[in-house]
């Protein structure tokens, strides 16, 4: 069936995660060429909690603290294998994986940081349309990591 568009006009699209894969595609060598347009709803590489590349370490303090957030000080296996659903819900961040991690046996997907990447203008040169929802994630997000921010350099003194 033809519809009248060129096989070549390919628009990727993607909300909230979605958003965030479309934007890691911007970004990805091996994306070059396979699409043509984008479209980024609700979700950016921008805001901390993107899948960004962690170390090891960055892991483990992300861990840490979140065990200590839903209430697991003593950072014990059963103590987190005994939350419930509810009780890991209501965390109002989680962890996030990475693009790339330690078991990438290849070349990775991103060569670099996403965010570093975007301002080195490292990125695919694609018409690219970004939007908002009501009531929109992103913006906690932001908030979530700036909290953060503010978190390594004052420590443990602050409490969120």
């Amino acid at each position: 069936m033809d519809l009248g568009r060129s096989i070549f006009q390919v628009t990727i699209f993607g909300q909230s995660a979605g958003s965030w894969s479309v934007t890691h595609h911007l970004v990805a060598p091996g994306s070059k060429n396979l699409f043509s347009q984008a479209i980024a709803q609700s979700g950016s590489i921008y805001g901390g909690l993107c899948l960004i590349p962690n170390s090891a370490e960055k892991a483990a303090r992300q861990g840490l603290f979140f065990a200590e957030y839903v209430g697991c000080r003593s950072h014990t296996l059963q103590c987190l294998q005994n939350l419930t659903v509810e009780d890991i819900g209501y965390v109002p961040f989680l962890p996030r994986g990475s693009v790339d991690g330690h078991l990438n046996l290849g070349d990775p997907v991103l060569p670099a940081d996403p965010e570093l990447l975007f301002e080195a203008g490292e990125f695919h040169r694609v018409p690219l349309v970004i939007g908002t929802t009501d009531m929109e994630g992103i913006i906690a997000g932001e908030i979530l990591h700036l909290l953060g921010k503010i978190r390594e350099v004052f420590g443990k003194a602050v409490d969120y």
